[in-house]
């Protein structure tokens, strides 16, 4: 990985960095399986977020169990509700996202629909658009890089000339598979005391527990990001 010191864009993944929505997505696919007598620990669906397939196919694929088309429909509709009830934003991330000076986008594992869902009535929708990018619209989803490229290529940045902020491992081997700096975050529910090593591992460079040490950490070492006085 060609770490830049001096990026020219900032690209953030949605779920578990802007939103904090990762242990929402876990609750619906709980709801799916407990009746079964099926449980499955947080740590062990982690491993797979930010990948294309839903959380509930990654898993069950995982643990041998069966996903029918009657489990899936009760996994959307349930996902769907929580996100619609029970929304919450990363604390202070749109006011990062309001300081850039910089092009800016989101490159996400989500489909774009459930994108739509969440980033428009949280108000950073408008803050992104048109740059919102789906790794369901890309022929690889993460952690193969092509979402971060695609994001890279619209918003007219070099790869290596864009930091990445991510939540899940897959994310990180994303950008790094870009060529872009990757800086981890641990600041959503889903996070726990494992998530920061499990990022550096996968390629982090540095790794943060909330957004204000991430604005502070761009303004003490990259400072050209922020508009003047952010």
């Amino acid at each position: 990985m060609t770490a830049d010191l001096h990026p020219k864009a900032v690209i953030f993944d949605c779920d578990g960095v802007l939103l904090d929505s990762e242990y929402q997505v876990y609750d619906a696919l709980m709801h799916v399986l407990t009746p079964m007598g099926v449980h499955v620990e947080a740590e062990i669906a982690n491993q797979f977020h930010g990948t294309a397939p839903p959380l509930i196919e990654s898993v069950c694929n995982l643990i041998g169990v069966p996903v029918t088309p009657t489990m899936m429909q009760a996994y959307r509709e349930r996902r769907r509700w929580q996100l619609e009830n029970h929304l919450e934003t990363i604390p202070h991330a749109q006011t990062l996202v309001e300081s850039l000076a910089v092009p800016k986008a989101v490159a996400s594992g989500s489909p774009m629909e459930r994108l739509q869902l969440t980033l428009k009535p949280t108000g950073f929708w408008n803050h992104f658009t048109p740059h919102i990018y789906s790794g369901f619209d890309q022929p690889n989803g993460k952690p193969a890089p092509d979402v971060y490229l695609h994001a890279a290529r619209q918003i007219g940045t070099l790869p290596e000339h864009c930091l990445v902020i991510e939540d899940s491992a897959n994310g990180v081997k994303a950008g790094v598979a870009a060529d872009m700096t990757v800086w981890g975050f641990v600041g959503g529910k889903h996070c726990d005391d494992t998530h920061g090593d499990m990022l550096r591992d996968a390629g982090a460079v540095a790794v943060f527990e909330t957004m204000p040490d991430i604005h502070a950490a761009i303004r003490t070492r990259l400072p050209h990001l922020l508009k003047e006085g952010a």
